[in-house]
C-alpha cells in the first residue's frame, strides 16, 4: 500500500493499566495524541487483555455517562481540512446496552460527524446535529477484531459521510459499505480527529481499540503505518535503513533496482523493532555505485505480509539511496543542510550525498505534517 497517511498509534509502549497521556514525545506509539480526555468515572488505559498487534491495545470502560477520548488537532498534529478518511480496529466482548460513540469529526469542538455503534451491534453515522444520516445492515462480530474505515467531507450543505465494515480485521474486501448523499449538514472544516466517547457518555461500556489512523487522501488499509524512514551508511557492497512501521512487530526489507520493487529484489530478513519502535535492516552484497529502493514490509495480526503504507502528507514508503562507487573510481558529491525553522524551504539541490536537518531528526516523531513533509521524505534520498 503506499497511501499517505497523516497521524497514526498503534498503543504499543504501555505498560498495561498505565492511562493514556498526550504529547508522549519519541513514543513506540506513534504519533502523540494533542488531547486526552479521562473524566472521573472513566478509563482510557493500555492493556493486555485483547491485543490487536503487539503486547497492547486502548481499553475504554466506563461506570458513568462521562466524557472519555483521545484526540488529535489541528492545534497540533492534524492540519485542518475539508475532507479526511479514518481507520479503527474494534473488539467488543458483547453489544452495548445503549448506542455509543466510537469515532468523532470536530469542527473547533462542535460535532462534524460521529460513528456510533448500537445496542443491536449495527454501526450509524451521525450529522452534526446528531441526527443519523446512514445505518449499516450487518453487525458488528463479537470476541474478535475488526475494522471500521469511512471518510467525511465536512460542509453545512453538502458533506458526506462514508462508512466501510471489515468483520475480518485484515481483510480488503468490505463486509459493507454504506455511502450517504453529498447533501448532509456536517458543519464544516474538520479540525479534529476523536477516539472514544465525547461528553454525555454512556454508563457500563467496556471495549478495546487498535490503530487509529487518518488520511486526507484515501483509504488507509490494513496493517501497520511506516511513520519514518531514514537509510545511509553506504558502502560499496549496502547500506543501512532504519524504519520505524506503526504497529509492525515483524518487519522484512524489499530491496531493488527500480522503485516499482521488481527489478533485482532483495528481501532482507525479519527485524524486531526496537523499545522506541525502530526496526534496522543492513542490506550487503549489492553492486557499487547503483542507486537502489528500498520498503520495509509487515505481516498484521491474522493477516498477510504487505508493504506498509506510509504516513505524512506527501508521503512515500519507498526510500532510495545508491551505494558508493568502486574504489578508484572518481565520483562528485553533494552536502545539503536545512532547518525547520521555515518549513516552506525546499532543500535546494535534491538527492545531496548527505543531508542534515536540525532538530527534528533528534526525535522518533514529526513536530507537524509541515515539517514532516519538509524533512521525512527527504531522508529516504540520503545518496544519490
Amino acid at each position: 500500500m503506499s497511501t499517505p497517511v497523516l497521524v497514526s498509534n498503534a498503543f504499543a509502549a504501555g505498560p498495561a493499566g498505565t492511562s493514556l497521556t498526550a504529547g508522549v514525545l519519541g513514543s513506540v506509539d506513534g504519533m502523540p495524541w494533542d488531547n486526552v480526555t479521562i473524566t472521573a468515572g472513566s478509563t482510557l488505559t493500555y492493556d493486555t487483555t485483547h491485543a490487536h498487534s503487539g503486547l497492547y491495545s486502548a481499553k475504554i470502560t466506563t461506570t458513568s455517562g462521562v466524557a472519555c477520548h483521545a484526540d488529535w488537532m489541528s492545534s497540533g498534529s492534524l492540519p485542518s481540512g475539508t475532507q479526511f478518511f479514518f481507520r479503527l480496529y474494534l473488539y467488543m466482548e458483547t453489544n452495548p446496552a445503549t448506542q455509543h460513540q466510537l469515532w468523532g469529526w470536530m469542527n473547533n469542538g462542535t460535532r462534524a460527524a460521529d460513528l456510533v455503534v448500537t445496542s443491536t451491534g449495527t454501526l450509524i453515522a451521525r450529522n452534526t446535529s446528531g441526527a443519523t444520516i446512514l445505518t449499516t445492515t450487518a453487525t458488528v462480530p463479537l470476541n474478535q477484531w475488526f475494522r471500521v474505515e469511512g471518510f467525511c467531507i465536512g460542509d453545512a450543505s453538502v458533506g458526506q459521510v462514508e462508512i466501510k465494515l471489515f468483520s475480518s480485521a485484515e481483510s480488503t474486501t468490505a463486509t459493507e459499505t454504506q455511502t450517504t448523499a453529498a447533501s448532509q449538514n456536517t458543519s464544516g472544516l474538520i479540525t479534529q480527529a476523536r477516539f472514544g466517547l465525547a461528553s454525555g457518555g454512556v454508563t457500563g461500556l467496556l471495549w478495546w481499540m487498535a490503530g487509529p489512523a487518518v488520511s486526507a487522501t484515501a483509504y488507509v488499509g490494513p496493517g501497520p503505518v511506516l511513520q519514518n524512514m531514514a537509510a545511509g551508511a553506504p558502502t560499496t557492497t549496502g547500506f543501512t535503513v532504519k524504519s520505524k512501521p506503526v504497529g509492525g512487530s515483524s518487519v522484512r526489507l524489499k530491496v531493488a533496482t527500480d522503485q516499482a520493487l521488481t527489478q533485482n529484489v532483495t528481501w532482507l530478513a525479519a527485524q524486531a523493532p526496537d523499545q522506541y519502535g525502530y526496526a534496522s535492516h543492513t542490506a550487503t552484497g549489492l553492486t557499487a555505485g547503483t542507486t537502489y529502493y528500498c520498503c520495509p514490509a509487515a505481516t498484521p495480526n491474522g493477516g498477510t505480509e504487505a508493504l506498509v503504507t506510509a504516513s505524512g502528507t506527501t508521503a512515500t514508503t519507498t526510500g532510495r539511496i545508491k551505494t558508493l562507487p568502486a574504489s578508484g573510481v572518481p565520483a562528485n558529491f553533494r552536502v545539503a543542510l536545512a532547518s525547520c525553522v521555515n518549513t516552506s524551504l525546499a532543500v535546494p539541490n535534491p538527492d545531496p550525498v548527505n543531508e542534515g536537518e536540525q532538530d527534528d531528526m533528534t526525535y522518533s516523531y514529526w513536530v507537524s505534517a509541515a515539517d514532516h513533509v519538509h524533512w521525512q521524505d527527504s531522508y529516504n534520498v540520503i545518496l544519490q
